[in-house]
């Protein structure tokens, strides 16, 4: 940026959509679950689910 009154617009542009948090809060819970019987990787809504997934989604809501 080059000036700051840009600095909300970049901000809003690089933050993560409402729906890319409840994805993540969604994940981070279905992954709790899942630790708890002791299974590492799993499915969740299609995709393979392991730790750096995990991160990503922690990630996205430390950012949120």
């Amino acid at each position: 940026v080059i000036h700051a009154a840009q600095v909300p617009v970049v901000q809003e542009a690089f933050s993560p959509s409402e729906e890319r948090v409840q994805w993540a809060s969604r994940l981070i819970s279905a992954f709790n679950h899942h630790q708890h019987p002791g299974h590492g990787a799993f499915v969740y809504e299609g995709h393979m689910i392991d730790r750096p997934l995990l991160l990503q989604a922690q990630n996205i809501l430390s950012l949120h």
